[in-house]
């Protein structure tokens, strides 16, 4: 096997020379009149265009997945129903193995991390243990495991849009608002929902609505939602029953009622516990 060192030395090397030119790059472009927006802009188009195939690759690993485990509990006749529960005690392990020797039990690399992320660090969300993690869900979820496509879509587009960002040597400013970008990128790719990949990044990655930020993560978003399109179609991932559907107008009304009082629970709740926590502590 080559030596570790040996390749990580190579990976850094790479990693220098690409951000050299990309630098000589970005300095081309502004020196031909381009203001910072602009280049966000453009930024966007990459990082949306590069997130929308990766959830395509992210998509078709599952598929694949999938059909090699029916084909493997198909064949395990002499095991009858525990051959799917062998087949995703499998998945499981292998994907269990790929994040404990892919990345070394890093820490992370969740939604959380990546908006620890972009508060303490400048945005520096870290490509290859996201991608080992990525491709474990995808095995995961292949075989029946209980994991959504959220979590893996959204951090795998944080982390691209931070290795682009990077790889220009961007600042912290720039960086944090391409990680958004990429986040925004994942959800709208993964979910077909350009809208709530967009409310999402601001909200849980930036933590913030701000003018500047919209511009760049509504484009990226909306680019890797064409991107999925292209290759899955225009239809919703998950169908409402006609029967759940709004058939009346006035109807709204009692779904206003609603989210007023999940609002209201939801201030509730964390003030119950920190009542509970007090007096457990008395």
């Amino acid at each position: 096997m080559p030596d570790a060192s040996r390749v990580l030395a190579w990976q850094r090397l790479i990693a220098s020379r690409l951000a050299d030119r990309g630098q000589a790059l970005i300095r081309r472009i502004a020196a031909l009149g381009f203001d910072e927006n602009t280049l966000l802009l453009g930024f966007a188009v990459a990082i949306g265009a590069a997130v929308g195939i990766a959830v395509i690759v992210f998509y078709k690993l599952i598929d694949l997945t999938q059909a090699a485990a029916l084909t493997t509990a198909d064949r395990l006749e002499g095991l009858g129903r525990l051959a799917v529960l062998v087949v995703v005690m499998a998945g499981l392990a292998l994907a269990r193995l790929l994040v404990r020797y892919g990345t070394g039990d890093s820490d992370g690399e969740n939604v959380p991390d990546v908006s620890r992320a972009v508060a303490k660090r400048g945005g520096l969300v870290h490509l290859l243990p996201v991608m080992f993690k990525t491709a474990a869900a995808g095995l995961a979820i292949g075989t029946g495991g209980s994991v959504g496509a959220e979590g893996p879509t959204a951090v795998a587009g944080a982390a691209l849009g931070s290795s682009i960002g990077r790889m220009f040597r961007s600042g912290p400013a720039r960086l944090k608002l391409l990680v958004a970008c990429g986040a925004a990128s994942g959800i709208s790719a993964a979910f077909n929902a350009p809208v709530a990949g967009v409310f999402f990044a601001l909200e849980k990655v930036l933590g913030n609505f701000g003018v500047q930020a919209f511009a760049p993560v509504l484009v990226s978003s909306v680019i890797a939602a064409a991107i999925s399109r292209a290759a899955f179609g225009n239809s919703p991932v998950i169908r409402i029953p006609h029967a759940y559907g709004v058939g009346h107008g006035s109807e709204l009304i009692f779904y206003a009622l609603l989210g007023v009082a999940c609002g209201v629970v939801a201030v509730m709740e964390p003030l119950g516990g920190a009542r509970a926590g007090d007096l457990l502590a008395r």
